[in-house]
């Protein structure tokens, strides 16, 4: 009888063990993988390239939900969005797909920035499935921003343009409360 009851113990133990995911990889290694000399999407399916190319961005862009590069934005820092998405105070399980804003609203994204006397430092849209909240804590991964950087956020919405409030800027990361899906221009300030 101990015997059993030991083997259902040991049993138990070994299914409550955590299971731990590995990393996706960030855009830093979207960005350094990107630049490298072999065009072959080799580890990605034609689904994927499909997928991605419906969407404008390059496979790398898709596979790890980031933007690296945007039209007439030289500038643009690698832009990507990892998900543990703070919706109405509550954490969940969202990410924020990104996507690429079209030239007008990179021309708009510019205008902003210059009414701020600041610089672009991304413009990226946000949708997922759910389609309405009230409030979301979004952390961006955002390559190259400083931990002293003084960093703005707009959002472009259906042609209105809205502040969007900047909680935290760290090493990489902006942390912003969105209300709604839109087009988001952050620009760094003086």
């Amino acid at each position: 009888m101990k015997r059993l009851l030991a083997l259902a113990l040991a049993g138990a133990m070994v299914l409550s063990l955590p299971v731990m995911a590995a990393e996706s990889p960030s855009a830093a290694v979207v960005a350094s993988d990107s630049s490298s000399s072999d065009d072959s999407n080799s580890g990605y399916s034609s689904a994927d390239e499909a997928n991605a190319a419906a969407e404008g961005k390059s496979v790398e862009e898709y596979a790890n939900n980031a933007v690296i590069s945007v039209p007439n934005l030289p500038e643009q820092l690698p832009t990507a969005q990892g998900g543990h998405i703070v919706i109405n105070g509550a954490p969940s399980n969202y990410r924020f797909i990104l996507t690429k804003p079209t030239k007008a609203e990179v021309e708009l994204g510019k205008q902003i920035a210059a009414l701020a006397n600041g610089k672009v430092l991304s413009i990226v849209g946000t949708k997922s499935n759910l389609k309405t909240f009230d409030t979301a804590v979004v952390n961006f991964y955002m390559k190259g921003v400083a931990d002293t950087a003084k960093v703005a956020c707009f959002e472009i919405v259906d042609g209105q343009i809205i502040a969007v409030p900047v909680l935290q800027v760290y090493k990489d990361h902006v942390i912003v409360v969105m209300g709604q899906h839109g087009k988001l221009v952050f620009v760094q300030l003086p």
